[in-house]
């Protein structure tokens, strides 16, 4: 966080002058920066009270230019500062002037309801001190997309649908009162770059703080699936989000609590026990108990996602695709682990709220139950295998 540059807020901020601040951090995305200047106008006209707009941007010059003649255009302020998203953010936060902070990514489009409804659940929640608005996602949907939807990476976009308190929420959506902000030290610069995570570690702060985030659908906005709609752009985004995962956890360790063991940290416990049945037995096969359960625990995913909805079975390639996205991000998290030496988040999860915990262990007990199922069966394929070698 950056507690230097936020200890000296503007005059602005003390006097708390009344309306919303959107900040806006981007980088080499002109087109999407001119619709979202274009629809955040329409959305200023809609509003009953005073706002402005400051986009805090690093792109090459000549996309600089481009953008800041958009601002310039639009009646938006311009900053070329560079950094990480997180640090843009808190710039463009230290030179805003209003009590309600809005961050917004470039690659969305405000519908004329975003900045009244975000003020309105401040008018309507006077406890209130953050909120995340609704986000759509709105464009092309290639096959890509509909993998995509087949995969839990979705879900955090989809938090805000019905009104509600939430720990946190994605931050191409949400503003938090200046005050509060500015308390917290703004967002997380320390973590390593590039990270994904930073909204939901603003979040526990904030939560540590005995305060919660209002959900509001009424302040929707629409973000783009281009920037989803190529492999490596998921890819990339798979990888900064499980790095972001492991840097919360070994930040917020002592919230950490045992729970079924993830698939990594099953082969963890599987590989000496490999090892000592080929000692044992005098052969290698042993050694494939890992192998044989990582196949095993794939399959089982798959049949998982199946009969959670029987329709998904008519596209058995999506499905397939789906779940190696989910073994990318598995295996990024574990290589994370290694690399910081703590192994502790294979074999446990996080949990904040106390009311929480008879839910997450009724589900993770199907889950352990499951993963029994997959270690028997991967025991007796490697024991059939030992068998016909030995004959």
């Amino acid at each position: 966080m950056n507690r230097e540059a936020l200890s000296k807020p503007q005059k602005a901020s003390e006097q708390q002058v009344i309306g919303i601040s959107v900040i806006i951090p981007t980088y080499c995305r002109v087109l999407m920066c001119e619709t979202l200047l274009a629809s955040l106008q329409i959305s200023q006209q809609a509003c009953t009270v005073p706002s402005e707009i400051w986009m805090i941007d690093d792109s090459p010059e000549s996309d600089a230019q481009k953008i800041q003649a958009a601002c310039d255009r639009y009646g938006a302020n311009y900053s070329w500062n560079h950094g990480p998203v997180a640090q843009k953010r808190n710039i463009g936060a230290h030179k805003s002037r209003y009590s309600i902070l809005l961050f917004v990514d470039s690659d969305c489009i405000a519908t004329p309801g975003l900045l009244q409804g975000h003020w309105d659940t401040y008018q309507q929640e006077s406890n209130c001190v953050a909120v995340v608005g609704k986000t759509d996602f709105k464009g092309a949907k290639p096959c890509l997309w509909e993998v995509i939807e087949l995969t839990p990476y979705l879900d955090a976009f989809a938090i805000a649908h019905c009104s509600t308190w939430v720990v946190w929420g994605p931050s191409n959506n949400l503003s938090c009162r200046r005050e509060t902000f500015e308390s917290l030290g703004g967002f997380d610069e320390t973590g390593p770059q590039p990270i994904g995570g930073e909204d939901a570690e603003f979040g526990y702060r904030l939560y540590y703080q005995g305060h919660m985030m209002r959900t509001c659908p009424d302040a929707l906005i629409y973000h783009t699936t281009e920037t989803w709609n190529t492999l490596p752009q998921v890819l990339v985004r798979l990888l900064r989000w499980s790095r972001g995962d492991i840097y919360l956890k070994l930040r917020y360790w002592q919230d950490l609590y045992y729970d079924c063991p993830s698939r990594f940290g099953t082969v963890l416990l599987l590989v000496p026990v490999g090892a000592v049945i080929g000692l044992f037995f005098d052969t290698f096969l042993g050694l494939l108990l890992p192998a044989a359960f990582l196949i095993i625990s794939f399959a089982s995913r798959i049949v998982q996602q199946g009969m959670i909805s029987p329709k998904r079975w008519l596209s058995p390639l999506k499905l397939l695709a789906a779940e190696s996205l989910i073994l990318f991000y598995d295996t990024c998290s574990f290589v994370h682990c290694l690399r910081h030496r703590f192994l502790l988040p294979l074999f446990s999860c996080m949990l904040f709220r106390p009311e929480d915990a008879l839910i997450l262990w009724n589900s993770q007990i199907i889950q352990f139950g499951i993963r029994c199922v997959e270690i028997v069966l991967s025991g007796y394929v490697v024991w059939t295998l030992m068998h016909l070698n030995l004959s």
